[in-house]
């Protein structure tokens, strides 16, 4: 991470509200049971390992969150719908996987709402959710971010998964790492692995944890709430 992302996201974490900004999701109440956690997921949607995520959640009766690159949103539009249609939530990724560090701000912001539009066009819903490509920020494009009125989702811990050379390292991750209240969890749903091996890793947390989707709008903290105890209410019907 350069020395400029890394500032540009410390000054964002201290400064910004919870509804523009976010690295892990705060909670009103710090002894939540069970404990809630966001998984996330990047670079899709791919035509074999998004559908093989969707199926494995399901089987955990898990919601997590998608954040997907315009231009492969553009060539499987069916999994983007699948994806909402199962409970999950979408962001965007950008349409070209463009670093805001090596792109001119002018051309990167366009990138980002290549894909907003994109997205919005096949779902028929405002997207405000965005995670910056390799989380790379720098003050300009978080003004622009800003400006635009989207909410931007960095995340807490992650898995490294596109390191992982083999289903042991990728599951070892999950029991060596605990959550904590409120985590952002990344992954990636391009990735082999963790298609594979998903299901397997989660269950390592699985007792005790809630696995939540990141609301699609931006709402106080309150309301945030309310919304995760009524998709919890809704799951227990």
């Amino acid at each position: 991470m350069s020395i400029l992302t890394r500032l540009t996201k410390e000054a964002a974490q201290r400064l910004l509200p919870q509804t523009r900004y976010v690295t892990s999701m705060q909670e009103s109440d710090a002894n939540t049971r069970p404990v809630p956690i966001y998984l996330t997921f990047d670079d899709g949607p791919h035509p074999d390992h998004t559908p093989r995520i969707l199926d494995q959640l399901a089987e955990l009766n898990a919601k997590a969150t998608f954040f997907i690159l315009g231009k492969h949103a553009k060539c499987y539009p069916d999994i983007v719908r699948r994806t909402l249609s199962e409970g999950h939530s979408i962001g965007t990724h950008s349409w070209s996987h463009w670093s805001a560090r090596t792109t001119p701000t002018t051309t990167w912001i366009e990138d980002v709402h290549r894909a907003r539009s994109e997205v919005e066009h096949i779902t028929g819903l405002h997207c405000c959710l965005f995670r910056p490509p390799y989380g790379e920020l720098t003050p300009l494009s978080l003004l622009a971010l800003l400006r635009s009125g989207v909410r931007t989702i960095q995340w807490s811990q992650d898995t490294k998964d596109f390191e992982a050379d083999t289903a042991y390292q990728f599951n070892q991750w999950f029991v060596n790492n605990k959550p904590s209240l409120g985590s952002v969890v990344l992954m990636h749903d391009n990735q082999a692995l963790t298609s594979e091996n998903l299901q397997e890793g989660c269950l390592n947390w699985k007792l005790g944890v809630d696995f939540r989707a990141i609301p699609m709008t931006i709402a106080s903290p309150s309301k945030e709430l309310e919304h995760s105890k009524t998709t919890r209410a809704q799951r227990h019907d």
